[in-house]
């Protein structure tokens, strides 16, 4: 398996993560899922990396590639929601338990929240499979009228007793 390390993201990132998003596997997958223009993209991302409501953390794999990126939106200031995207040519290669898994405590860590959520279309078997591995629990399956089928998870940070 390969070694996964995260770094947070920088602008130096924003084409790759166009590229990414872009991909049309991806787009399959994603809830949005037309093609973004890259202008949009360009401003999009500035935006998300000046939002303190927003962590973005990019996955290095062992020869320096970049592998995927994770990110993380507060809702209410209370919990987050994740979003993981795993670069295409680095598919197939158990990658994505390994971004979520690895971020997931970096986030409770840096904003002392307790719960992240995560959802995913019901036919990204992929995802589903990540998302468990990395130790999400599934809280229950909705039928969105315009997503189709719809599973969500949660994680909780772990309990730590503060003195």
């Amino acid at each position: 398996m390969n070694e996964i390390t995260l770094r947070e993201a920088t602008m130096d990132d924003c084409d790759d993560l166009y590229r990414w998003r872009n991909d049309p596997v991806t787009r399959e997958q994603f809830f949005e899922s037309e093609v973004v223009p890259y202008e949009e993209h360009q401003k999009w991302f500035r935006k998300a990396m000046d939002d303190s409501n927003r962590l973005f953390f990019i996955g290095v794999d062992e020869k320096g590639e970049k592998c995927g990126v994770v990110r993380f939106d507060i809702k209410d200031g209370v919990f987050a929601e994740i979003s993981v995207n795993v670069a295409p040519e680095k598919r197939g290669k158990k990658i994505g338990p390994q971004l979520i898994s690895r971020s997931c405590p970096l986030f409770f860590l840096k904003t002392k929240r307790r719960l992240i959520l995560a959802r995913t279309k019901e036919q990204n078997i992929a995802s589903i499979k990540a998302f468990k591995k990395a130790g999400f629990s599934e809280l229950f399956r909705y039928n969105d009228t315009t997503r189709g089928g719809v599973v969500a998870f949660v994680l909780l940070a772990p309990y730590v007793e503060v003195e």
